[in-house]
């Protein structure tokens, strides 16, 4: 099922619409109460408290005597035989006086003064029967505001349902990202209803989503929503859970991982069970936080229901940074309706039989990153170039957000670009030195916001050999060991070498970590600062030993937290056999001291999460989320802004560059430039609520999104490349060219990162647009090394298993030896 072609077939609603009627039209006393629970239903998405009770008496009141009046005067005297006839005046005051239960009142006829001593005596009886009516008003008001508190049944069909509990802040938080998202994926088809339940009240919801989301980014969506709870399946049918397009099921964050996955199951297995309409099949798409509730929901549920491991996703990307920072900007653009571009599938007729490698010429603001065979659903990323595009095919692809399904159609024409002098056997993927960025010195010790770790060009370099020497030491530099010599012993010959780019005269340089550039060593040192979830952090460790992005061999994996050191030995050996070294230091991140037990210097990526202890210190729950406010978010990412401090400040104090440092962020305020991808000095945050609400919403437009993201996290790889790996120093190509040269690699060309010569951040630039930005060729190999490549490249070609066979082979027999000594 395409959620897509729902949104715009309206004959298909209209046929649902006229099916749901057809039900009450059994017995006419049916009709019409469905007819009255219609009305009730608009009357309380409009009414926003006691001014709309008053606004509608009013109104109605009014109608009334202006329409008596109209029928007195042009229907019932006109019938009447000849005479005199009163004026339209008289007849609204006759209808007033009827109105009041004022039967013995002066006419028309009679004098002003008999008529204004009439109605004060009548309106003091008015007065006297407002007190009887305020009395009755009593009992009637108790079932009104249960109805607005709670709101009443929906009549929507193709509507969205977000079921959450709504107990604690990151629910709120999830819930708002969800919305977001939901209302961008159909902006371009002009919005639909989206109804939200929840153990809130529903006039507190309303009045929270009013500020947060308000009509402006609401895109013609309307937002509805319904107090109760997602295991009654009362209250399901309350937000018309069975006329759905989709839904969306949030795991409970106030209680523990299993408790919140028994609520999901439970809840699923309901909704799954709702007597629904003949021919309505929707999807459901299921938030799991541990690997045993993915088992349960396809053991106990229909195929429709698509459980999302938000868990194993946000600890296995938090893993991919360590060695590839990139991915936060290109996870972030791939997979969210309010990037300009992002991952959609495709059926392109015209293109069924052209070959993959062809597919990049046919777009000027779209990357063909793969190919979904909807039959077999199996998908391939950045397949050989010599693919044809098959009948069954959906293309895998970045295209502007803003089109409606459907309407995003290839070239007419091909661009007329070739490959130019390359040959594919000379490829070398090239991992270059680190670049500098020039920064003034009035940024530094003017009255600038000051940036960290920066050193002095064409000065020697500071105590420890400085950060020139100490990264051309790591590097392996041209004399980079004599250089790191020299500058201990205060020697000037560590001035001669330079990063790449760096040029030599005044001003100070801040040195981009090897990862920000594509440089990979053959063993990594991880810090990690905090204890989250433990099944969150058993994801993590899991696939840093033996997952997708599992560390080079002979790596080690530093924690650094106060939790008991039988607990952490404990969860660990969960693990099994590891393939790096996992050792533990109980100590507090908070304390600079703490890091005196760490030698900084061979550490090569820092991760700092939110450690279960700083939620609540008085709390001993693994657990205690019910219980956090939107300021206790503020204060965690205050606390994971010491711990990371804490490290730059060493490491800068020992005269040594910035290292790759990945930083949970917990709440959505208050961004600073050390959470800032685009601000100095260079760092990494990552929100893991907002991503998992971003997949989520992904699916639950498009349910397939899964398994291509799946694919694209699985054993494809995001490669971070200098840019003389596709082309010659000072070579003037087309970017459509770079395209068809990393295909004839079997690799896929998002975009590139440019490295800035003075105080700016990298810049990501993914799926670049127009025919003219494609097709006009530029110097992309200047020789300084400031342009990265961003590529794709899945591992089931040939050469890629061979490779990975060959390793395995040789990591199991090295491990055969271990044992046998």
């Amino acid at each position: 099922m395409n959620p897509f072609s729902e949104s715009k077939n309206g004959s298909q609603s209209a046929h649902h619409k006229r099916q749901r009627e057809e039900v009450a039209q059994s017995h006419w006393y049916e009709q019409l109460g469905e007819r009255w629970a219609r009305a009730l239903y608009s009357y309380y998405n409009w009414r926003t408290g006691s001014t709309s009770d008053l606004q509608f008496l009013i109104g109605l009141n009014l109608s009334i005597i202006f329409i008596g009046a109209g029928l007195r005067h042009f229907l019932i005297y006109r019938s009447l035989p000849s005479g005199a006839t009163p004026t339209l005046g008289q007849d609204i005051y006759r209808v007033f006086l009827l109105l009041s239960f004022a039967n013995g009142l002066p006419g028309p006829e009679d004098s002003p003064l008999e008529r204004g001593f009439s109605l004060a005596i009548s309106g003091s009886g008015l007065i006297a029967f407002a007190l009887t009516v305020a009395l009755v008003q009593q009992s009637v008001r108790g079932a009104i505001e249960a109805n607005v508190k709670t709101g009443g049944n929906l009549f929507e069909i193709d509507h969205v349902v977000v079921l959450a509990w709504g107990e604690s802040q990151r629910c709120i938080e999830m819930i708002t990202q969800i919305l977001e998202q939901t209302c961008l994926a159909y902006k371009a088809t002009g919005g639909r209803a989206i109804a939200v339940l929840s153990a809130r009240p529903k006039l507190e919801m309303e009045e929270l989503f009013k500020s947060s989301i308000p009509v402006s980014r609401r895109y013609k969506s309307t937002l509805i929503f319904r107090q109760g709870s997602p295991l009654v399946p009362g209250d399901l049918k309350k937000v018309g859970a069975e006329w759905a397009s989709s839904a969306i099921i949030v795991a409970d964050s106030s209680r523990s991982p299993d408790e919140a996955d028994a609520q999901s199951l439970r809840a699923a297995v309901l909704l799954d069970e709702l007597d629904r309409p003949a021919g309505r099949r929707s999807q459901i798409v299921v938030e799991a936080r541990t690997p045993n509730a993915l088992r349960l929901l396809q053991a106990a549920c229909s195929r429709r229901i698509i459980a999302v491991p938000t868990t194993q996703v946000t600890a296995r990307r938090l893993a991919r940074m360590v060695q590839h920072p990139a991915v936060a900007d290109v996870s972030k653009a791939l997979w969210s309706f309010a990037s300009p571009s992002q991952v959609f599938l495709e059926k392109l007729p015209p293109l069924v039989g052209v070959p993959f490698g062809d597919l990049a010429l046919r777009f000027a603001d779209g990357t063909v990153l793969g190919l979904l065979n909807r039959r077999s659903g199996k998908c391939d990323i950045a397949p050989p170039a010599d693919t044809l595009v098959g009948p069954h095919d959906d293309l895998v692809m970045m295209r502007p957000t803003g089109l409606a399904p459907g309407m995003y159609q290839p070239l007419a024409a091909p661009l007329a670009v070739s490959i130019g002098e390359w040959d594919p056997e000379k490829y070398e993927r090239r991992k270059e030195a680190p670049t500098g960025i020039r920064v003034s010195r009035s940024s530094i010790e003017g009255d600038e916001e000051p940036l960290l770790n920066v050193t002095p060009s064409g000065e020697p370099p500071e105590e420890r050999g400085g950060p020139l020497a100490w990264i051309g030491h790591q590097l392996g530099l041209a004399n980079g060991d004599d250089q790191a010599q020299k500058g201990g012993s205060g020697g000037n010959g560590s001035a001669e070498m330079s990063p790449a780019g760096q040029q030599k005269g005044d001003g100070m340089y801040y040195i981009v970590s090897p990862e920000f550039t594509g440089g990979l060593g053959n063993r990594e040192a991880v810090l990690i600062c905090g204890w989250q979830d433990t099944p969150f952090m058993l994801e993590l460790l899991s696939d840093l030993d033996r997952g997708n992005n599992k560390l080079p061999r002979g790596s080690e994996v530093t924690l650094m937290n106060l939790h008991p050191g039988e607990e952490i030995a404990r969860h660990i050996k969960r693990l099994g056999r590891c393939r790096i070294a996992i050792r533990h230091i109980e100590a507090n991140p908070l304390h600079r001291e703490s890091f005196q037990k760490v030698d900084l210097g061979n550490v090569k990526c820092a991760l700092v999460v939110c450690d279960n202890q700083w939620r609540d210190a008085s709390s001993t729950e693994e657990s205690n989320e019910e219980h956090l406010q939107a300021q206790d978010y503020l204060r965690l990412d205050s606390m994971i802004l010491v711990v990371q401090l804490n490290i730059r400040t060493i490491l800068e104090e020992q005269g040594r560059p910035d290292i790759n440092i990945v930083c949970e962020k917990v709440a959505f305020q208050g961004l600073t430039r050390f959470e800032d991808r685009h601000s100095l000095p260079l760092g990494v945050s990552s929100n893991f609520t907002a991503y998992s609400a971003k997949l989520l919403t992904q699916v639950a437009v498009e349910p397939k999104a899964l398994v291509v993201y799946s694919r694209m996290n699985g054993d494809c790889k995001l490669i971070v490349q200098d840019s003389s790996s596709l082309c010659a120093e000072g070579e003037q190509v087309s970017y459509a060219t770079l395209q068809l040269r990393a295909q004839a690699v079997d690799q896929v060309l998002l975009g590139y990162r440019e490295i800035p010569e003075r105080e700016e951040a990298i810049v990501s630039v993914l799926n670049p647009s127009g025919p003219d930005v494609r097709s006009v060729p530029r110097v992309w190999n200047a020789g300084d090394n400031r342009i990265k490549l961003l590529t794709y490249q899945s591992s089931v070609n040939k050469e890629a298993a061979r490779s990975k066979e060959k390793g395995v082979a040789e990591e199991n027999a090295t491990e055969k030896n271990a044992l046998e000594r």
